[in-house]
């Protein structure tokens, strides 16, 4: 069984799977995701951890219970400025609504293009904040 962080990245992916606008292409490795064919796509990437003892605990072996933050970013990459805002916009209320985690907290929103010649993408990349718990002694589940 896999640590609790990877079953909610996991859980994340096959929450954004087969949005409208970007369908089943939700990728974890960015260069997976750019190339003509695989447009529009997302890119799911798991940043910082944030782990706190909660409650009242001791370091004897008993363990203790963890609370943890995990920063996820989703990027959009599209072909024109309204896909990108059409799968921004899924992408937020999908992970809002979600019940992923005991909290889901939507931290940030930019938006970007870049040119190569005649060739455009439009990117947005949105960072949520995944707050679970776990127990010390066992991070592969999910307490709550």
């Amino acid at each position: 069984m896999a640590h609790a962080r990877r079953r909610l990245l996991d859980e994340v992916k096959s929450l954004l799977t087969n949005l409208v606008t970007t369908g089943t292409r939700v990728f974890e490795d960015p260069a997976s995701a750019v190339s003509d064919d695989s447009l529009p796509a997302l890119i799911i990437e798991a940043n910082d951890e944030e782990v706190s003892p909660l409650g009242e605990y001791s370091f004897g072996d008993e363990g203790y219970r963890q609370l943890r933050r995990l920063s996820v970013s989703v990027t959009s990459i599209a072909k024109s400025a309204s896909q990108r805002d059409q799968s921004a916009l899924e992408v937020e209320e999908a992970l809002m609504r979600s019940d992923i985690g005991d909290m889901r907290e939507l931290e940030r929103s930019s938006f970007d293009s870049t040119a190569d010649g005649n060739y455009r993408l439009w990117s947005s990349a949105l960072a949520f904040r995944l707050t679970y718990q776990t127990e010390s002694k066992y991070p592969r589940v999910a307490v709550r």
